[in-house]
């Protein structure tokens, strides 16, 4: 489930300056180091793919290079010899503000003057006793295309959205619990599971989603599958075993309590109390928390789990990870989990803020955690 951006090539097919053959090794050869980079610094879910033009020298500008450009991120384009095409494509990735190079031999530097118009821009020279070839200039093309495209998704909410929420397969199965041990699901309750399985379906497009009740999970549910379990350990099995499973360490519990409080979350580290709070009989604030965790029983699997005091509790916690983009929702995720952009496992408490017809949530500051892998403890973050 990757998401593909291309990066293109322009350049004049006969040139005493180069090859077509070494400038489309070196947009090959750039692109592959780039996209493997950009996977090891977190964004294993986008790939660099270069385009190549396989049109004859005849055709010229056609509406296939268009196109090609259009469906590009980045664009290189050769300079050497001031092409008219080239030029002509120059102008048009740089009108849809694609990120760009530019490469120019420095022999042609003296016969084919640089366009006014681009001379400020970023020109890479080669041919010159710095960089020799173009094979030179490959380690300085893939750093541009990384750190494009790093700042580009680094820019989105939907690369923090991913980062939280991290599924790493093809399937997801999605685990309610049972109301009163029927087959049912507190409405509430039924809206969190609904509103996070939409907003993954289409964060990650093409995975195969399965929904069972707690009490019907079967034996083999963990293997091989990411998990989605949604509701507290009172109503769902699964959320029940699987923080019974975790370590000592791990800073947050439940514990029983009257009604109508029905549980206090505790912040076992920091000593704080969190219940839910009434103004008369109306339910004015709610908490829960969010866990995201390593499936023990299938590698390269995350179990994430939304759970709450009550009902709006858990619906808060889910909205307290909206599907959307734009510069609000970057912000949010931004000024929240920027903490945690080199940690992968981690939990937070959650707020729920009780209206006449509504319910919203946030994250409660202070209250995120991570799992340090090595030492498979819960640290502060």
């Amino acid at each position: 489930m990757k998401l593909t951006e291309k990066v293109f090539l322009g350049f004049q097919f006969k040139s005493k300056y180069y090859s077509k053959s070494s400038l489309e090794n070196l947009l090959v050869d750039a692109v592959t180091e780039a996209s493997n980079e950009i996977k090891q610094m977190g964004l294993d879910y986008v790939a660099l793919e270069p385009q190549l033009i396989e049109l004859k020298p005849s055709e010229g500008v056609t509406e296939g290079i268009i196109k090609l450009i259009d469906d590009s991120v980045f664009c290189l384009f050769e300079i050497s010899d001031n092409n008219s095409n080239v030029m002509f494509e120059l102008g048009n990735a740089y009108a849809k503000n694609k990120g760009l190079i530019f490469l120019k031999h420095s022999e042609s530097v003296s016969t084919e003057q640089v366009p006014s118009d681009i001379i400020g821009k970023y020109i890479l020279y080669y041919g010159g006793r710095e960089n020799p070839s173009l094979e030179k200039m490959r380690p300085r093309i893939t750093k541009c295309i990384k750190d494009y495209v790093a700042d580009m998704y680094g820019k989105k909410s939907e690369t923090w959205m991913r980062k939280i929420w991290d599924i790493k397969g093809d399937n997801l199965i999605v685990v309610s619990g049972n109301l009163f041990g029927r087959y049912e699901v507190e409405p509430k309750d039924a809206d969190a599971l609904f509103d996070s399985t939409l907003g993954l379906v289409n964060l990650y497009p093409g995975i195969k989603v399965k929904r069972f009740y707690s009490i019907d999970f079967p034996e083999d549910g963990f293997q091989n599958n990411d998990l989605l379990v949604v509701g507290g350990p009172d109503s769902n099995k699964i959320t029940e075993k699987i923080l019974a499973e975790l370590d000592p360490s791990f800073p947050f519990s439940y514990e029983e309590t009257d009604e109508p409080y029905d549980f206090v979350l505790k912040d076992k580290v920091s000593l704080r109390e969190f219940r839910k709070r009434f103004e008369g009989k109306d339910l004015k604030s709610d908490y829960g928390f969010f866990l995201k965790i390593p499936n023990p029983y299938s590698n390269d699997r995350n179990i994430l789990i939304i759970t709450g005091i009550g009902a709006e509790g858990t619906l808060a916690c889910s909205r307290s990870l909206p599907f959307a983009d734009g510069d609000f929702l970057y912000n949010y995720y931004h000024d929240n989990f920027s903490k945690l952009v080199q940690k992968r496992y981690f939990c937070f408490i959650t707020e729920a803020r009780v209206g006449k017809t509504s319910v919203n949530g946030n994250v409660v500051e202070g209250t995120i955690y991570y799992l340090d892998q090595g030492s498979n403890r819960w640290e502060k973050s």
